[in-house]
């Protein structure tokens, strides 16, 4: 079984910011639609505000969209945001078996810093797609290579989460001795 230890608590208050950046359409209706504009629209809308805010965020992208828009991800680094992985096809992860889930972890990495030119080492599950019965995908995620993951919602709602677990950032150690940081997304 695997291992929950909280982190050690800081007196300063800390936040992030994160975006997931899919093709709505492609992402929930229809898994072999084109990646659009519409990506780019919205995340012009995106970038706008958080420039005029001063804000940097993490931006979890879907491989997909990397490869379709390239220079949109060149420019969140360069603009100082964070670029990370959000999976390659959207699909949820429940769906697949371990090496099905292996090749999309590949894909989407490699979509994604090929597009970027940064090294990714954090994910973030569609649909927030890891629950109670899965979460042996974290481990493939560290297999893979990823040092963070932030697809756990937790709280049950009617998609999707994992009521009762914990809502701070914490490491998740494997019986290998692997061992992942779970930042979930915040909930109230």
């Amino acid at each position: 079984t695997m291992r929950i230890e909280p982190l050690a608590r800081t007196t300063a208050p800390s936040c992030a910011l994160t975006v997931d950046v899919e093709d709505w359409y492609q992402s929930s209706v229809d898994y072999s639609a084109p990646i659009t504009e519409r990506v780019l629209r919205n995340m012009d809308r995106v970038r706008t505000v958080l420039d005029e805010l001063g804000i940097k965020a993490t931006f979890f992208v879907q491989g997909r969209v990397a490869e379709t828009f390239p220079k949109m991800l060149r420019e969140l680094v360069a603009d100082g945001h964070e670029v990370q992985s959000h999976g390659y096809s959207h699909r949820p992860l429940f769906a697949m078996d371990h090496a099905s889930l292996r090749a999309e972890l590949e894909s989407a990495r490699k979509s994604v810093e090929d597009a970027s030119g940064v090294r990714v080492t954090a994910f973030r599950a569609p649909d927030f797609s890891i629950g109670r019965e899965n979460l042996w995908a974290l481990e493939v995620l560290v297999e893979a290579g990823f040092e963070v993951d932030s697809s756990i919602f937790p709280m049950r709602v009617q998609r999707y989460g994992i009521r009762g677990w914990e809502r701070a950032p914490h490491r998740i150690t494997f019986p290998s001795g692997a061992a992942i940081l779970e930042a979930p997304v915040a909930v109230t």
